[in-house]
C-alpha cells in the first residue's frame, strides 16, 4: 500500500510517493478580492495602455496617406465638411427664429451664440440659399464670408456669375467685389442716363409750360400799354 501522507521511496515500485499538500484549499479561500487588487495593481501600473488615445488614431490614419491622390482627396474632404458645418449653423438658427418667439431669439441672437448677431444673419442667409434651392451646398466656398458675398448676388446677377464661372468652391472674395463692382457700376451708368433722361423731359415740359405762360403775360400787359 502506498503512503501518500510520505515522501519516502517505495520499495515495491522504486519511486517516490509524494504526498498530497494539506490545508492548500483553505489557504486559497483565505485570499480575498482585495488581495488580488492589491497584488495586480502595482503590475498593471507597468503595462501599456490597451487603447490608443484618439490623437494616436487620427494620426495613424493620417499615416496611411502616401499619394497625391490620396492626399489631395483628404483635404478636399475636410475641406468640404467646412462649407457643410456653417450650413448646418445657419440652418439651426434659421429653425430657431422659427420655434422661439421674439424675444427669446433675440436672447439667442445677440447674448447666448458664440459670434455676433450680424454673423448669425450671414449664416442664415447663407442657409437660406441653400435650403431655397438657389444655390448647392456643393458649390459654395468653405468660408463662410466667402459664401455669404456669394449667396447675395441680385437675382439678375447670378446668371452672369455662372456664365462667368464665378459660382465654385474656390472663388475668391476679390473674384466676387470686382464682378459685383463691374455689373453694378454698368447698371448705375445705364441707371443714371435714364434718370437724365426723365429729367430733360421734366425741364423741356417745363419750359414748355413757361414760355406759354410768358406769352400769355406779355399778351396782358401789352394790352394794358396800349
Amino acid at each position: 500500500m502506498v503512503d501518500r501522507e510520505s515522501n519516502a521511496p517505495n520499495p515495491e515500485i522504486g519511486a517516490t510517493t509524494v504526498s498530497k499538500p494539506r490545508g492548500r484549499r483553505n489557504k486559497l479561500q483565505a485570499i480575498s478580492a482585495t488581495d488580488v487588487q492589491t497584488v495586480l495593481q502595482p503590475l498593471a501600473k507597468t503595462l501599456p495602455a490597451t487603447r490608443m488615445p484618439a490623437s494616436d488614431v487620427i494620426e495613424a490614419d493620417y499615416a496611411t496617406l502616401s499619394t497625391v491622390d490620396e492626399y489631395a482627396y483628404e483635404v478636399g474632404r475636410l475641406w468640404g465638411e467646412a462649407s457643410r458645418t456653417f450650413v448646418q449653423v445657419g440652418r439651426r438658427i434659421n429653425q430657431a427664429k422659427a420655434t422661439l418667439v421674439h424675444g427669446e431669439f433675440m436672447e439667442l441672437a445677440q447674448q447666448r451664440l458664440p459670434f455676433s448677431i450680424d454673423i448669425a444673419e450671414r449664416l442664415m442667409a447663407i442657409a437660406r440659399a441653400v435650403d431655397d434651392g438657389i444655390y448647392p451646398e456643393t458649390v459654395l466656398p468653405p468660408n463662410w464670408s466667402v459664401a455669404h458675398a456669394l449667396v447675395t448676388l441680385k437675382d439678375d446677377e447670378r446668371p452672369k456669375a455662372l456664365e462667368e464661372g464665378l459660382v465654385r468652391p474656390n472663388v475668391t472674395r476679390r473674384e466676387i467685389a470686382e464682378f459685383k463692382r463691374r455689373l453694378r457700376k454698368g447698371g448705375g451708368e445705364v441707371d443714371e442716363r435714364a434718370a437724365a433722361r426723365r429729367e430733360l423731359a421734366q425741364l423741356l415740359t417745363r419750359m414748355e409750360r413757361d414760355r406759354k405762360r410768358l406769352a400769355e403775360l406779355q399778351a396782358l400787359l401789352g394790352r394794358e400799354l396800349s
